[in-house]
């Protein structure tokens, strides 16, 4: 999904690619007219997937060549306004200006191949999140087809406190090695899920679920930080908060919260008795916020599937006192 935003962005960066070779034109700056053909378009989309890939490092090839389409196509559009322009600017024959502004006109040919992946970034990242989502997807339909007997087993098991030992989460955990340093930990489950398809975005610096008592349930990680000194801040900043708004006679619930500071940005989504945090570099990205919401929605699909039955019990140990 892409903002509005991002597309004024696009827009503008267009019309300056288009604008700018006409300024200087028929300036050539000792560069020859091109041969007018597409001998060299194999190479162009070579050179766009070669830049998307610096993008998003571990990309698939149907992603890469899909995102280098998509720029070559945008710049051969970017090749016909230009080429259009010269027509009406200078009164030449519509094909020999039509040529001039695709594929022989070089000083104008190369800004827009220069420019032309990182304008078209946000699309790219956009292909890039669509395709690895349906992917998950078409992947964990086959786990849903279970025998009955085996889903009644599993939605009936007990659910252990994560209160009695923390050891005994730990034990039906493993540490797993991803690329870049970063490591997960977490059973095969919904939190597992949710917090690795957060850590599969490069802004990502943690990312952990908590229940009700603080614990961490699973987890993804960067670099040194430690999600079991992360995840009490879950509880700590919604408590805050709550007491905040009980001061001012308010009784809601906290829903979401998000928090800038410095280089970096915290926010925390209230899931019932879970929650997520997310730890992550500062950026100006919207479809980090997408991958946010849909991780929480992976949490409360799971959760209500496995553990509704069982919801009632959980809060009243949780606000009903054993006196």
């Amino acid at each position: 999904m892409i903002g509005n935003k991002k597309i004024v962005q696009v827009i503008l960066f267009s019309a300056l690619l288009i604008i700018v070779p006409m300024l200087y034109f028929p300036s050539r700056f000792g560069m020859d007219l091109a041969t007018g053909s597409f001998t060299y378009s194999m190479f162009e989309i070579v050179f766009y997937g070669f830049i998307f890939y610096f993008f998003r490092p571990g990309s698939s090839l149907l992603q890469l060549f899909a995102g280098a389409g998509l720029t070559f196509l945008y710049r051969i559009v970017l090749g016909t306004i230009s080429g259009v322009l010269l027509a009406i600017l200078y009164s030449m024959d519509f094909s020999v200006s039509l040529a001039l502004g695709v594929s022989r006109y070089l000083p104008a040919i190369i800004l827009h191949i220069l420019a032309a992946p990182f304008i078209m970034r946000p699309f790219f990242l956009a292909i890039a999140d669509q395709q690895a989502y349906q992917s998950r997807a078409r992947a964990r339909t086959p786990r849903r087809q279970s025998p009955p007997d085996r889903e009644k087993e599993t939605n009936t098991q007990p659910y252990l406190p994560r209160s009695d030992n923390r050891s005994a989460v730990r034990g039906a955990e493993s540490m797993n090695e991803t690329k870049g340093g970063a490591s997960m930990f977490g059973e095969g489950d919904g939190f597992h899920r949710a917090v690795q398809y957060l850590g599969e975005h490069q802004a990502v610096l943690l990312a952990t679920a908590v229940d009700f008592e603080g614990l961490t349930l699973a987890a993804f990680k960067r670099e040194d930080y430690d999600p079991e000194q992360w995840a009490p801040y879950t509880l700590l900043f919604q408590e805050t908060n709550r007491q905040l708004l009980r001061m001012n006679k308010d009784e809601s619930d906290i829903e979401r919260l998000d928090l800038t500071f410095g280089p970096r940005r915290l926010v925390i989504v209230n899931i019932e008795n879970y929650s997520l945090m997310v730890l992550c570099r500062h950026e100006d990205d919207e479809l980090l916020g997408i991958r946010i919401t849909q991780a929480a929605e992976i949490i409360k699909k799971y959760t209500s599937e496995r553990y509704g039955h069982l919801k009632p019990s959980v809060t009243e140990e949780r606000y009903v006192s054993n006196t």
